[in-house]
């Protein structure tokens, strides 16, 4: 009995100590490959030094970009300058001895473009409305406003009615009873045809002339 015992004993010691190696195994491996890893890592890291020396590369080659830039700038305004120095200097200036003479500029200071030309206006006599609809509102904001004729102005009116008033005007003839009081046909004034100019609405009075109840 104490033989068997023993042997169980002996299987048991052998058994932990299989185990403990075997756990040894698996950490010496698993370190081994962790530490394969991380030099693989290591020998892709480039060094700080190289990584230093790219910077300052990149940075000296953006300091030179700037200092290339500013002496082209400095370049370009000493030839402006220059050009304007020289151009200044072909303009003759009249002293006093030569007040008189004709100064020619050269082409480069004078206008060579052409000159717009004036536009065609209507006459200022001419008051058209052949573009107002007949049903169209007076005071409609968004249309353009007609300009005032010449005639219709304060000034020119004035002139006008004084003119009327001292002088012995016979307004008979110049304005025909028959000719301006006949009962007017919208169809005749305008040359669109609507329905509503055959109508007389009870604000309108078509049958007594404006001098009967003026």
């Amino acid at each position: 009995m104490e033989r068997h015992h023993r042997k169980a004993k002996t299987a048991a010691n052998a058994g932990i100590s299989l185990s403990v190696k075997r756990g040894n195994l698996r950490t010496k491996y698993v370190t081994h490959q962790d530490s394969d890893v991380s030099n693989k890592l290591e020998s892709n890291r480039p060094p700080l030094r190289q990584l230093l020396t790219e910077k300052e590369n990149k940075q000296q080659a953006k300091r030179k970009e700037q200092k290339g830039q500013e002496r082209q700038a400095k370049i370009r305004q000493g030839e402006a300058e220059r050009a304007k120095a020289a151009a200044a200097a072909a303009v003759p200036v009249a002293g006093p001895s030569s007040l008189n003479t004709t100064v020619t500029l050269p082409a480069s200071l004078t206008a060579n473009y052409q000159i717009t030309p004036e536009l065609v206006t209507k006459k200022g006599n001419n008051y058209d409305i052949g573009d107002v609809r007949s049903d169209d509102s007076t005071d409609d904001d968004t249309r353009p406003k007609k300009s005032i004729p010449t005639w219709a102005r304060s000034v020119n009116l004035k002139v006008a009615l004084n003119e009327q008033a001292n002088k012995d005007i016979d307004t008979e003839s110049l304005f025909p009873a028959e000719v301006f009081l006949r009962e007017p046909d919208l169809n005749e004034i305008f040359k669109i045809k609507r329905d509503r100019f055959d109508k007389r609405t009870s604000s309108a009075i078509w049958k007594t002339p404006p001098s009967n109840y003026m």
